[in-house]
């Protein structure tokens, strides 16, 4: 019983943490400027504070994919925001874009 119960503990661990290997917040702060861009397939996003926690190769902008389940929710948010200079914290977590060189937006709140 010991034996089998070992690996499952292992394979359960490798699991959970990959779901909480979440990237990270960037912090209140307005959008700055908002570009879509049809060669990367989503929208990029300048934030005054635009912490790069997955390490990706150009952390100079944010990308919003297109494929993200939630793309017209957030893309009307940010327009938003922007429109007020209201400020949003956003959550990026990997790599997006064409290249897989943009911290890829995955969620957004309002404050």
């Amino acid at each position: 019983m010991d034996k089998l119960l070992l690996p499952l503990l292992l394979i359960g661990g490798l699991f959970s943490s990959a779901c909480f290997a979440l990237g990270g917040w960037s912090g209140a702060s307005k959008i700055s400027q908002i570009y879509p861009a049809p060669g990367e397939n989503g929208i990029l996003i300048k934030h005054g504070s635009m912490p790069n926690p997955d390490n990706c190769p150009s952390p100079s902008y944010y990308i919003l994919k297109k494929d993200n389940i939630l793309f017209n929710e957030i893309y009307a948010l940010l327009v938003a925001a922007q429109a007020r200079q209201a400020s949003i914290n956003i959550q990026v977590v990997g790599c997006g874009g064409s290249k897989d060189v943009f911290p890829s937006i995955f969620q957004v709140i309002a404050e």
